[in-house]
């Protein structure tokens, strides 16, 4: 009887823990010359909300978010963070005014806007819903792996409720 709990248990962590990411999962974007391959999902916290406000080369980081319509990548980003917006920009303006950081989040009104900018930026950290580069990657960026995974990966740790 107890070995058929602990199976079953398993089972269910296990398909728990399957789930595959979606489309509208978030994903971390960078300039290609960035040294960074892979950062640990408490990396990706720290710098995202400017606990951590510089590269290791000395760049300053400067937050891109994707636009309004970026639909579920937004909202699993914020749950990722465990934050709500109104949290995360609260942190922000307060790091800007004690002079830790030299500006807000930035969210353009679209992907290719982001893109400019970030291409502009290299101190740059975006993010984007993993359907954002339907064609490739544009020339210049380069997607980050996080905690060894990418989006679409089982157990990516920006996905929805891991």
């Amino acid at each position: 009887m107890m070995q058929a709990r602990s199976a079953i248990a398993v089972l269910i962590v296990s398909a728990l823990w399957a789930v595959p990411a979606s489309a509208g999962d978030p994903m971390v974007v960078v300039q290609e010359q960035r040294a960074e391959e892979d950062l640990s999902p408490w990396r990706v916290r720290l710098l995202s909300s400017g606990e951590e406000p510089l590269w290791e080369n000395g760049d300053r980081v400067r937050l891109l978010l994707p636009p309004e319509d970026s639909g579920e990548a937004l909202d699993r980003f914020y749950e990722f963070l465990d934050r709500s917006p109104f949290e995360l920009r609260k942190i922000w303006v307060d790091k800007v005014f004690k002079g830790e950081a030299v500006a807000l989040p930035m969210r353009p009104q679209t992907v290719d806007d982001l893109l400019q900018e970030l291409l502009a930026d290299p101190g740059g950290l975006a993010i984007l819903p993993a359907d954002a580069f339907a064609s490739g990657v544009p020339d210049g960026l380069k997607v980050l792996s996080v905690g060894g995974k990418r989006a679409g990966d089982v157990g990516y740790a920006l996905a929805a409720g891991l």
